[in-house]
């Protein structure tokens, strides 16, 4: 199959691929896979899926409202993992910082 599929059915099968992946009846896998099969220069299917995912932020925003897990959407992005966060000490109540740190220097 490959390259050999016409222009015009590469056309019909970009928008089959489309209409499917907006309604939720096609995964990304087989969309991908379809365009593969229809001649679009798609060498590796599972790259091309991580590239697009890389790209996704709308569907992270989703994923991060349904789960509230920001390692799943990082995952999901395919970003590291984040760094963790240090605790940051806490100016005690009717105090500031500064005022207190020049108090004591002079």
């Amino acid at each position: 199959m490959g390259g050999d599929t016409p222009p015009t059915d590469r056309t019909t099968v970009l928008n089959d691929v489309t209409q499917g992946i907006e309604a939720g009846v096609l995964s990304l896998e087989t969309a991908v896979r379809m365009l593969q099969e229809a001649g679009y220069p798609i060498d590796d299917v599972a790259k091309e899926i991580e590239r697009i995912q890389k790209r996704a932020f709308d569907q992270a925003a989703r994923l991060a409202d349904a789960t509230g897990d920001n390692g799943a959407v990082r995952e999901y992005l395919g970003l590291p993992e984040a760094d963790p966060v240090s605790k940051v000490p806490l100016v005690e109540p009717g105090t500031t910082g500064a005022q207190d740190s020049a108090r004591s220097d002079g």
